[in-house]
């Protein structure tokens, strides 16, 4: 009896000899097979994109010689690189052609493009206008701020240098105001705008009393109101 067959069928040397046939192994292989076939599917082209290639590379190209349409311009004494016209100042290359690959009709691209435009615009508008009329609420409400803080001021300067009552009924604030209107005095305090109240009750605490109320101080005399005080508005206290 030979050598090879005294050895064991468990042994080493023979167990290298067998092919693993373990199900997982066939079917990695089934899956590396089928993700190469779709790798090699997806990198050919589809006709639609070859005929787009051809089409690209043969616009790229210059009209030959033999061209039917250069051949009658050259008849009538067109050279290469000229322009169209009688003076030679016309279009130096043919017309672009734009290709329609959908169903869509002629000029729907234009019109929806058109519509694109103009409701951007009408989006641009509107949040145009609502950041103004943001400012004008905002800048409104400063104002009627502005307003009760130079009231409650008047007051407090007028009772402490002994005055009973408002010189307009609407330099202190309403609750404090005791004074009887009439009906003639109420429209014309209703029609006067929120700053031309503001600015007018200022300019006197300013000239009577050298008080800014943005500055929330009263000054010496009004030199040191001029020499220290920003300006007479809320803007040149920013």
């Amino acid at each position: 009896m030979s050598q090879d067959s005294d050895e064991d069928y468990m042994s080493a040397s023979i167990l290298k000899q067998v092919v693993d046939v373990r199900p997982g192994l066939s079917r990695s292989k089934r899956k590396r097979g089928v993700a190469q076939r779709l790798s090699k599917s997806s990198k050919k082209k589809s006709k639609q994109e070859k005929a787009d290639e051809a089409r690209e590379q043969a616009l790229s190209v210059p009209l030959p010689c033999s061209n039917k349409g250069f051949s009658m311009l050259s008849k009538m004494g067109y050279k290469e690189g000229m322009g169209l016209g009688k003076q030679s100042d016309g279009r130096k290359i043919p017309v672009p052609i734009v290709f329609k690959n959908d169903k869509k009709g002629l000029g729907q691209k234009s019109f929806l493009d058109q519509k694109r435009v103009e409701k951007k615009q009408k989006e641009t508008v509107a949040i145009d206008d609502f950041q103004r009329r943001k400012r004008d609420f905002f800048s409104r409400k400063a104002l009627k701020g502005d307003l009760w803080k130079s009231q409650l001021a008047c007051q407090q300067l007028d009772t402490q240098n002994g005055v009973d009552e408002p010189c307009e009924c609407w330099f202190w604030p309403a609750k404090a105001t005791q004074v009887t209107v009439d009906e003639s005095s109420d429209e014309e305090i209703d029609e006067m705008e929120v700053d031309e109240q503001v600015s007018i009750l200022t300019t006197y605490l300013r000239s009577e009393y050298f008080y800014c109320i943005w500055c929330g101080t009263s000054y010496e005399d009004r030199d040191d109101l001029a020499l220290n005080c920003p300006g007479d508005s809320g803007e040149s206290h920013e």
